[in-house]
């Protein structure tokens, strides 16, 4: 419990801090936050949903070949599996890497921002202990996509398409993020839009096998064994964005994308 209290608790008071910190104080601060969150989120034990499913998926990698776990999992996820197997820092080991590349991700986009603590506190409760604590591959994709996303506002396309196809190797949804690259940011001339738009084609077909199980099962509720799948908490997640964004719509003067 104190872990969680300090997650949240340590950006909140520090955004309200009345002290004036020096730029590299401020950095060194991040910097410090950051390497206890994923400490935290890295070296946790039996915490999350998935815990023994991805326990189950590390174990394999002593009794099956490379390559044919490769073919079952994202290869960015299983690199780190293989690596850790071979290192002997077990599940901990891919914990604490996924755990670094999203919390570094996180910190990376708060500092762009004109409040990083302000934006960590808004993070914490939800993608810091609840996200980051149980869906590891998901995590370590939004990691990549909050660094792609600091790119995207830069105006570098290129490098947001490649850290996209990066994020995917972690978890194929972040294919869903393509097409900002392609909407978002200066104006593309026609062989550039073109070009992003076979990039997004080639996103969605090597996810396209995973998206129609998607549909299968959660959408049109197609039977397995004992009934339908279910994304237990999605209600719940849906309207803590749903709210948020319709006070946004109308109550903010500035509704530009």
């Amino acid at each position: 419990m104190l872990t969680y209290w300090y997650m949240y608790l340590l950006p909140v008071l520090l955004s309200f801090s009345p002290f004036k910190l020096h730029r590299t104080t401020k950095h060194f601060l991040l910097g410090l936050f950051g390497v206890t969150v994923a400490l935290l989120i890295g070296l946790r034990h039996e915490i999350g949903n998935d815990w023994f499913h991805y326990l189950d998926l590390y174990n394999n990698f002593s009794t099956n070949n490379f390559f044919d776990v490769l073919l079952r999992l994202e290869p960015g996820y299983a690199f780190v599996n293989w690596v850790c197997s071979q290192t002997n820092f077990g599940i901990y080991g891919v914990n604490l890497i996924c755990g670094i590349i999203f919390t570094y991700g996180l910190i990376f986009f708060c500092k762009s921002q004109p409040y990083p603590w302000i934006s960590l506190g808004i993070a914490m409760p939800v993608l810091g202990i609840v996200f980051a604590m149980g869906a590891t591959r998901q995590a370590a994709a939004l990691g990549i996509i909050y660094i792609a996303i600091v790119s995207l506002i830069k105006g570098s396309q290129i490098k947001y398409f490649a850290l996209i196809l990066l994020a995917m190797t972690f978890h194929r949804s972040a294919v869903v993020m393509m097409p900002f690259g392609i909407f978002v940011g200066r104006k593309n001339k026609i062989r550039h839009i073109i070009a992003y738009i076979v990039l997004l084609l080639i996103g969605i077909w090597l996810v396209s096998d995973k998206l129609l199980f998607y549909i299968k099962y959660f959408v049109m509720h197609t039977d397995i064994v004992e009934g339908r799948l279910f994304a237990y908490g999605g209600r719940a997640r849906v309207w803590m964005n749903v709210v948020p964004v319709l006070i946004y719509f109308f109550l903010s003067k500035n509704k530009s994308l």
